[in-house]
């Protein structure tokens, strides 16, 4: 029987003779996120919810931040290959520690798109925003492409002020510039800004994303296949992009995208989540390689989504 695994960003979707493991192996995965936050302080790590407001006071006029999950933006799927993208940057994180993510994710992997969270305190650091901004700029280079998200931090109009001081850095994805639940205001800004604006990383039916292409709120659509349904609603999302001429962009949880990614001939490019990549590598075998910003999954010819549980690395998270 196939023992076959696939990591997601809630746990562990498993099938075969090894069903009967899931549970710990979910719970392995939370706790390293846990302890891995503790060990690490370049992890990036948090288990707890992505929007969970963390009262953590920075050192640049005494502005109160939200935390936010680290990742890697980045994979692009063509035909039986996958583009990806960058690494998501907390708002908490200093210029040094900054610098040297955003020069190991470029420079030394070699993934050319990087990500970097704006909205700190939910819009009350404007200032500290596009100053982050200006030194990611200089961290990558010119020929990078430079991403930001706000996670619904700002309101419509200060939206389109920061994308006017973001245009002179080149970012080109601004996602969640307001509230994804406010389809008009995110409207109203894609009609304002020139860089990409991008939403629907919450989703978790079909009608959720046909009102957000409806009201013409994105010019590329994310939708995530550990919330919208799984890969067969997620192949959906992907056709009604298609049908109102947007492309898609997969958000988080790489592995489990990545072989549906690469049969979408719309897909803009696959988020290359860090802290998933970082649980993933740590229990399974078969993990993709993201060198120069692509990935090609179904090349070795492994079942289901090419990932195998490595038991014996595992065992010392098993909690029952």
């Amino acid at each position: 029987m196939s023992t076959a695994w696939a990591c997601s960003s809630v746990g562990v979707c498993n099938r075969g003779s090894v069903a009967q493991k899931g549970q710990w192996l979910v719970c392995a995965a939370l706790r390293h996120w846990s302890s891995a936050s503790r060990e690490d302080p370049d992890s990036g790590l948090w288990w707890s919810s992505r929007t969970r407001a963390a009262q953590a006071s920075t050192a640049s006029g005494g502005c109160w931040t939200r935390r936010s999950w680290s990742c890697a933006v980045g994979c692009r799927v063509r035909a039986r290959s996958s583009r990806s993208t960058a690494l998501t940057m907390f708002t908490t994180y200093d210029e040094q520690r900054q610098d040297r993510q955003l020069r190991g994710w470029v420079a030394e992997d070699g993934i050319p798109r990087v990500k970097i969270k704006i909205g700190e305190s939910w819009g009350r650091c404007e200032a500290r925003d596009l100053w982050r901004v200006a030194r990611a700029r200089e961290s990558i280079g010119d020929t990078a492409e430079l991403y930001v998200d706000a996670n619904g931090g700002y309101g419509a109009k200060q939206a389109v002020k920061v994308a006017a001081g973001l245009d002179g850095q080149g970012v080109t994805w601004f996602e969640e510039p307001v509230s994804s639940d406010r389809l008009e205001d995110l409207a109203f800004v894609r009609g304002r800004v020139m860089a990409d604006v991008t939403a629907g990383e919450y989703g978790y039916a079909l009608p959720y994303f046909r009102r957000m292409l409806a009201a013409g709120a994105v010019d590329c659509l994310q939708a995530d296949v550990t919330r919208c349904g799984g890969i067969t609603v997620w192949l959906r999302v992907a056709a009604l992009a298609l049908s109102h001429g947007l492309e898609i962009s997969g958000h988080c949880a790489p592995h489990a995208h990545a072989h549906a990614a690469a049969s979408v001939p719309i897909l803009r490019h696959l988020e290359w989540f860090h802290d998933h990549v970082r649980i993933e590598r740590l229990l399974f075998e078969g993990t993709l390689d993201p060198a120069a910003g692509g990935i090609a999954p179904g090349r070795d010819g492994a079942p289901g989504l090419g990932l195998s549980l490595d038991a014996e690395r595992a065992r010392p998270y098993r909690t029952g």
